[in-house]
């Protein structure tokens, strides 16, 4: 089996890579077969996904619940956050509602908040900055979307010597990664997932290629 799905004008139907790349159609194509269909992973909770791609173990929480507010009120959960994120473990977070987009194929009208309903986003990092402010970096896989209030590209509590300390790009660009406080990430999501992948089992070097 060594077809992709393709539209009739040509190109994939799903997944790309950039250029004549084909590891990303592969992967998918894998993934999909894991699970029976393309049609069964068009969709599905991000923690699933995480488990299947990385096998370790995994935590999700869930912001309404009665212990994980009062850790929020306590502090604990951030710094939690910010362990997760020094230890370099994958992490993502949930939006409530309903994913018209995957059902439909239509794009959502932009929310007030810039926020997608029943979307997932990756969670990139955790800083406190020295003035006090508790920042959370995230990113939306479409590469759009980008979240409009407090700490958002073009806000105006922004300095250069924030930018600089947390590491925020200069220059503000609708590429779906965007800041917000961790209270405001609070109100706007429901659940942070954490795959809690090991760095140190991983190796790095080149790949080299032998016929």
């Amino acid at each position: 089996d060594d077809y992709f799905p393709c539209w009739p004008g040509g190109g994939p139907a799903y997944s790309r890579s950039h250029g004549n790349e084909l590891w990303v159609l592969l992967l998918e194509k894998a993934y999909a077969k894991l699970h029976g269909s393309y049609g069964a992973i068009k969709m599905g909770w991000a923690y699933e996904a995480m488990l299947d791609l990385s096998g370790c173990p995994y935590a999700t929480i869930r912001l309404e619940d009665p212990d994980v507010q009062e850790r929020i009120r306590s502090g604990a959960m951030w710094d939690e956050l910010v362990r997760w994120d020094d230890e370099g473990y994958v992490m993502s977070c949930s939006t409530p509602g309903e994913d018209v987009y995957t059902e439909t194929g239509e794009k959502p009208e932009k929310s007030g908040s810039g926020l997608v309903a029943g979307h997932a986003y990756t969670l990139l990092s955790a800083k406190a900055t020295s003035a006090g402010h508790k920042l959370v970096c995230l990113r939306n896989p479409w590469g759009n979307f980008e979240w409009q209030g407090a700490w958002s590209d073009n806000s105006e509590l922004w300095t250069p010597q924030l930018r600089e300390e947390v590491g925020a790009d200069e220059v503000a660009e609708d590429d779906g990664k965007f800041w917000m406080c961790f209270e405001d990430v609070v109100a706007h999501f429901f659940s942070i997932n954490v795959s809690m992948v090991d760095p140190q089992g991983c190796i790095n070097g080149e790949w080299f290629e032998k016929r």
